[in-house]
């Protein structure tokens, strides 16, 4: 087998990722300056630059210095070219044996009872949110070494520690400490903080309706108090894991559709989806070797329609719920958890995270094999790594 060599690519190395061999070939495009179409209760900040005092928590979790050989755990090389720390290692079997020695298991970070964003509704005036309601607090913009400049914010937000702007970039320095940069340089053009009260919607992913290219990458802040904790790290991987695989050298958008779409019951299908030829996720029509049509000709094929059927039929999101809890039990081998049986997007996104943050399995059921599907791509197991790497760092 070819040599492969599982570097370590540390985050804090932002301006160092174009020199080792993953080098972003396209300009991430710049972030819209005019607000998102669903900030209609925000009010423009007057100087939209703004950035937190410097020295504040987010030093602390994300360091632009490069690394150091004191910062690579005992087993690990140091490149003092590329000044990372890495595991070198020839075989597949021989990589994932020093990585579980060097990093451990990293089990305790897994979220088996995952269930998901807990819907999205529409913001309200800037008052307290009531149970599962959303208030948006602040948006910034993503620039392309992953600093955040504010874009706008809520002025009715009266809680400081809400409106904090130290506190939402100790929360974007956690998330970039964590996922890997390259991946958020090209595709995550804003960061937004919100709240929809404790114990709701922890994290969640959309497409920018004025830039479909574009991802924003939204956290509750009152879920955010005590971060790395396991409902923290496994939401963070699981919303990536939708950007991993939805991104447009994926599925190219469906700029055909309504942007954003329709709160009808019923949207009809766009041209795009009308002619798709493959799996077509919502956000569009999948390339066909991508990630997402691979794991759905491989998991789905045979029980999409049923899955379609039964999505279609429920009018309430308890009714949801309550049918996708009777599929999984229907399918209880073929999913990693209840939640993975919504939807295929939503299975492929729990899968992923089963993939970072568990060993690797035997293959004995269709669960552990959607696990096994993601070790056939050399960059998502790079992705793996890294983010397993930068977990065992936290207690280092």
């Amino acid at each position: 087998m070819k040599k492969m060599t599982l570097a370590l690519f540390a985050v804090f190395l932002l301006f160092l990722l174009a020199a080792c061999g993953d080098a972003i070939e396209e300009e991430t495009a710049a972030p819209p300056e005019t607000a998102n179409a669903e900030t209609d209760d925000f009010a423009l900040d007057e100087e939209p630059g703004e950035e937190a005092d410097a020295g504040s928590a987010a030093d602390v979790l994300y360091d632009d210095e490069a690394m150091l050989p004191e910062d690579c755990f005992p087993g690990e090389a140091y490149d003092p070219e590329e000044q990372v720390c890495y595991i070198e290692c020839d075989t597949e079997e021989e990589c994932l044996a020093k990585e579980e020695e060097i990093y451990g298991n990293l089990d305790e970070y897994l979220d088996t009872e995952f269930s998901g964003p807990a819907g999205r509704p529409p913001a309200d005036s800037g008052e307290a949110p009531a149970a599962g309601e959303e208030q948006p607090i602040a948006r910034y913009n993503v620039d392309d070494t992953l600093e955040i400049a504010l874009l706008e914010k809520d002025d009715s937000v009266t809680n400081p520690d809400y409106a904090d702007p130290n506190r939402h970039e100790e929360i974007w320095g956690a998330v970039r400490y964590l996922l890997p940069n390259d991946v958020l340089r090209e595709d995550v053009g804003r960061f937004f903080i919100f709240t929809d009260g404790p114990d709701g919607t922890l994290a969640y992913v959309e497409q920018l309706p004025d830039d479909l290219n574009t991802w924003q990458f939204g956290v509750d802040i009152e879920d955010a108090r005590d971060m790395y904790t396991k409902d923290f790290v496994h939401t963070l991987i699981h919303e990536f894991g939708h950007v991993a695989t939805l991104r447009n050298n994926q599925v190219p958008p469906d700029t055909s559709r309504p942007s954003p779409p329709g709160d009808e019951e019923f949207v009809e299908p766009s041209p795009v989806e009308l002619s798709c030829a493959t799996f077509y996720t919502g956000e569009g029509c999948s390339n066909p070797d991508s990630y997402i049509n691979l794991f759905f000709a491989r998991f789905w094929s045979d029980i999409y329609e049923e899955n379609l059927a039964g999505s279609n039929e429920a009018e309430t999101q308890e009714e949801m719920d309550e049918f996708a809890a009777e599929f999984y039990d229907e399918y209880s081998d073929r999913f990693l958890s209840e939640y993975a049986a919504t939807n295929p997007g939503e299975d492929i996104a729990e899968s992923f995270t089963f993939f970072v943050l568990q060993e690797k399995p035997d293959g004995d059921t269709i669960a552990e094999q959607k696990i096994l599907f993601f070790y056939e791509f050399e960059p998502l197991v790079k992705m793996r790594t890294q983010m397993r790497g930068q977990l065992a760092r936290l207690n280092k």
